[in-house]
């Protein structure tokens, strides 16, 4: 298990360009980037050793089976992360979950007797109870964005419904919107897109109109869904009265193009009528999805994340999924608060667009952007 210590990086840094280091850093964390060829440039010997870190991070992602891709890519990301702290007094050692259940435990029980102080993941829901049963006595910074396992020691950083339907639909109400229609799954995230759509626009001036849940198993039940919606909105769908009506769908970008498949059968488009997802509809192909094709979604400021975007893209030769920002965030905010996260479970931090709150789930400043384009629409 490869220990990456950022006061390591330092040494060498004096010796050698940054770029060959960011390159043997990965190369260590991640067997596959081991096989790339490293820039041609000279490397001097080295003689002297690192101190031992104060702060070590677990990192706990899945660096095998299907999610593995996403599991290296947030990897790579969190030792930028690591390398853009410049914190000597920190270290990352990355433990592979597989996206399972019972390896992210054992990966758990494994990081808390090696010493670390805190635990950057897991990615998955179904991973966090056996993770917190592994170290219960370590702080856990999950990028889940399952906010029902928030509690105890276990903080959620990855982005829930909650937070990105209460950001879409205020921009919806100044665009004139009043009515709006809810298109969801019938599973905890849809359930919850729907709930707080219901609870926002109990208090708001935007209605809720039509609940269009659906089972996901079932491609009857969507088609019944969306063609309740279609009843309810205006009939002539060129007609300035359909701006005061939008959809709000509560799915996941893979299930996008189900979605996307049903709405052509109904001739319903984001080019007619307004329609609004979540942030995970930033990891859509909108090439492929022509009817979502300007529908509106919350996301991270493409301004802040876009310095990241290139940099990843420079060292590891291809673009960087959303999710992998996040990971370098994490990393920042656990370097620039060590000891908050060593000593206890704060209630209240603050690092960058991130701050944490009593319910221990991020709360981040959210933009609207255009899916055409990814045109800021509002910040």
């Amino acid at each position: 298990m490869a220990v990456i210590e950022f006061s390591l990086y330092r040494f060498i840094a004096r010796l050698v360009n940054p770029v060959f280091v960011l390159w043997l850093v990965a190369a260590f964390a991640s067997p596959a980037l081991a096989q790339m060829t490293p820039p041609n440039l000279p490397m001097a010997p080295m003689t002297a050793s690192a101190p031992a870190a104060k702060t070590k991070i677990a990192l706990l992602l899945p660096l095998t089976g299907n999610a593995a891709p996403l599991g290296m890519a947030m990897q790579n990301a969190a030792i930028m992360g690591l390398f853009a702290a410049n914190n000597p007094n920190l270290a990352i050692v990355p433990y592979d979950t597989g996206g399972r259940a019972d390896e992210a435990a054992v990966a758990a029980q494994k990081a808390a007797a090696e010493g670390a102080t805190v635990i950057l993941g897991p990615l998955f829901s179904a991973e966090i109870n056996a993770v917190a049963g592994g170290a219960p006595n370590l702080p856990i910074l999950s990028f889940s964005n399952d906010w029902t396992m928030a509690g105890k020691n276990v903080f959620i950083y990855g982005m829930t419904p909650q937070y990105d339907v209460a950001a879409i639909m205020p921009y919806l109400e100044s665009r004139g919107v009043r009515m709006v229609h809810v298109l969801y799954p019938q599973n905890a995230f849809g359930k919850a897109v729907f709930d707080t759509v219901k609870s926002i626009s109990a208090r708001g001036a935007v209605a809720l109109a039509t609940d269009g849940g659906f089972n996901p198993q079932n491609p009857k039940s969507l088609r019944a869904a969306i063609e309740k919606i279609k009843n309810a909105l205006p009939k002539n769908q060129q007609t300035e009265l359909n701006r005061y009506h939008a959809i709000i769908i509560g799915e996941s970008a893979p299930r996008l193009n189900a979605i996307n498949a049903a709405l052509v059968e109904s001739g319903i488009a984001a080019s007619d009528i307004p329609i609004a997802g979540t942030s995970q509809f930033a990891d859509a192909d909108y090439s492929s999805l022509p009817q979502l094709l300007g529908a509106v979604y919350p996301a991270l400021d493409p301004r802040a994340t876009a310095g990241f975007s290139i940099r990843y893209q420079s060292y590891f030769g291809q673009t960087p999924p959303a999710m992998a920002a996040m990971a370098f965030d994490a990393v920042g905010l656990l370097a620039a608060l060590p000891d908050v996260w060593r000593t206890g479970q704060p209630t209240a931090v603050t690092g960058g667009m991130v701050r944490f709150g009593p319910n221990q789930i991020a709360e981040r400043k959210m933009i609207v952007v255009n899916s055409n384009g990814g045109q800021i629409l509002q910040n």
